[in-house]
């Protein structure tokens, strides 16, 4: 995760040189100034494109090279659960990788119903600095979120499933599914 940042902090301050440079040339009319800092800002979609596809490349072959994550007991396109755990997809931002989260250290999931104040219009991320929320664009139409409180940190994650009724019966089985 720390290489994406330095990948990130670079394409900023090649942004920003880019401008400068531009904007000194212009100020100074120098074309050799206007066409380096040109050149500067149009290398930033390029890296940017190649960034999303060694992402993708990264996942899959971490995915390959990974501890078995165990069997798959239901999927969709926000989880998947596995005897295992559970992998949030579309979870880090910028780069929407997937995180996975061992059994051991779930303390508990509860059920909650969306309103505002649970995260029922929140797309991504986070509204109160404790509760991260991976991308789901139809979070606001879905009928239930859930909320997992992890023993190894402070903040939870919000995150919604595509079939709510089939994942409580899984969080139930598994023992992890708070009382209401």
């Amino acid at each position: 995760m720390r290489s994406t940042w330095i990948f990130w902090l670079a394409i900023a301050a090649a942004d920003l040189i880019g401008i400068g440079t531009l904007l000194m040339g212009l100020h100074s009319k120098s074309w050799s100034l206007i066409a380096f800092g040109a050149v500067l800002l149009a290398v930033t979609p390029v890296a940017l494109v190649f960034n999303i596809t060694t992402a993708q490349e990264r996942e899959a072959r971490a995915a390959l090279r990974s501890p078995d994550k165990g069997s798959v007991i239901y999927t969709d396109t926000l989880v998947t659960i596995t005897d295992r755990g559970i992998t949030f997809h579309r979870y880090y931002f910028p780069t929407y990788s997937s995180k996975f989260v061992p059994w051991r250290e779930f303390e508990e999931i509860s059920v909650e119903k969306p309103t505002i104040w649970t995260g029922k219009w929140r797309i991504h991320g986070t509204g109160d600095l404790r509760t991260w929320f991976p991308s789901d664009a139809q979070r606001p139409k879905r009928e239930v979120l859930f909320l997992a409180k992890l023993n190894t940190q402070w903040t939870r994650i919000g995150f919604t499933v595509e079939n709510a009724d089939r994942v409580i019966a899984i969080l139930k089985e598994k023992g992890i599914l708070e009382s209401a």
